[in-house]
């Protein structure tokens, strides 16, 4: 039997109203775009990263596989950000694990390119150069960009 606390919420907000049903099936629908897009965003980074590592000869493709996820990453958070939503917050609260798994999807694919498109195996010395100065640059970025999440956002 049904307490009356919960009989007066039904009474009160009559959550049998098709409203309910239809704002459930919109958020569903919002969660399963999300996901797809994550879903997409990883596979298709860790894609191009197999693509560098197993097929060298590819790796040009890799890259614009790669330059293209980033490109509508930004993209989609650009919009989010032109409506008013940002997400430093949800970044600055994802923790550790979510930047381990960035920063180890980046070296994956940014060493496989680099060891793809220097051809490394017969000369170590120039892939080590070409490494480390395209790990600094990404290391100053990355830093550059959390040094923006952190400030707070203009209201």
């Amino acid at each position: 039997m049904a307490s009356m606390l919960d009989r007066a919420i039904a009474a009160i907000t009559d959550f049998n109203n098709p409203f309910y049903a239809e704002e459930r099936q919109r958020d569903v629908a919002n969660e399963a775009a999300a996901f797809g897009f994550w879903v997409l965003y990883w596979t298709l980074l860790i894609g191009a990263g197999a693509t560098c590592w197993f097929f060298p000869e590819h790796h040009l493709a890799a890259g614009g596989l790669a330059v293209w996820v980033f490109l509508v990453a930004g993209l989609t958070s650009l919009y989010a950000r032109r409506l008013g939503v940002t997400i430093s917050a949800r970044d600055r609260n994802a923790g550790y694990l979510r930047r381990l798994s960035h920063g180890a999807v980046g070296v994956w694919l940014g060493v496989g390119f680099a060891d793809a498109r220097t051809g490394s195996s017969g000369n170590p010395w120039v892939f080590l150069v070409f490494f480390l100065l395209v790990f600094t640059l990404g290391l100053a970025s990355l830093m550059a960009m959390a040094g923006q999440l952190r400030q707070r956002p203009h209201r």
